[in-house]
């Protein structure tokens, strides 16, 4: 079986009213959704953020133990 295939003069137009969203939510979850959905995102950049300061800390520490081998050569 094929899909069915809406020529796009024929086609509905999406529509939704203040408080619904295309998800079917209400103004009130829309509000609790913006609250998860920080929450997430703080929590992704977080995550992405994290292996950059440890390659900062390591490339700190690398400096710190060549210039202390420096220091000893000379």
């Amino acid at each position: 079986m094929g899909d069915t295939v809406i020529p796009p003069d024929k086609a509905e137009p999406i529509t939704c009213t203040f408080s619904e969203t295309l998800f079917g939510a209400r103004s009130t979850d829309i509000a609790a959704l913006k609250q998860d959905l920080t929450k997430v995102i703080k929590g992704l950049t977080k995550d992405i953020n994290e292996p950059g300061d440890r390659v900062d800390t390591l490339v700190r520490t690398s400096e710190t133990q060549g210039e202390e081998l420096d220091s000893k050569l000379m």
